[in-house]
């Protein structure tokens, strides 16, 4: 992760092209916060380092685990039912829904959009060919990313 430059870095996956992708301007914030409280409690954060771990072993948090993080808090919410039909959930795909929707609605256009999710390419024209700069993706993205209002108590870092 390289929280000065608004990149996280992802781990290769055979469905993904692109293996960063841009940290919102408010969770950079947390995070910030987040590596902060990390470090008090004497750990060394390196640029390898997992980007959430878990605070009893310190180990890197695996994704059923991060799923679980965000079903509570949709719990908390009211938007999340354990048993509800695919729309009555809140997981890390519906958040994906979510991104993909919120950044459409603003006008952000769909290979912007594919390549900050990191979907693999599959097209048989020049345009399997064409890497979106770094820089351009990032300027898009942030002319079109939604400011969310968080409550303080959703966010225990």
């Amino acid at each position: 992760m390289d929280i000065f430059k608004d990149i996280i870095k992802v781990h290769k996956h055979p469905k993904r092209t692109r293996l960063i992708t841009i940290l919102h301007p408010q969770l950079k914030d947390y995070l910030l916060q987040y590596c902060d409280m990390r470090e008090e409690r004497g750990e060394k954060l390196t640029p390898e380092s997992p980007l959430v771990v878990g605070r009893l072993r310190g180990n890197r948090i695996d994704e059923d685990r991060i799923n679980e993080g965000v079903k509570r808090i949709g719990r908390k919410i009211g938007i999340h039912l354990d048993y509800g039909d695919t729309d009555e959930k809140f997981t890390t795909h519906n958040l994906r829904h979510y991104f993909t929707t919120s950044l459409k609605e603003n006008g952000m256009k769909d290979d912007y959009i594919e390549d900050l999710r990191g979907d693999l390419r599959n097209r048989k024209s020049a345009d399997g060919y064409y890497h979106i700069p770094v820089k351009r993706l990032k300027e898009e993205y942030f002319r079109c990313c939604v400011e969310y209002d968080i409550p303080d108590e959703l966010v225990k870092i």
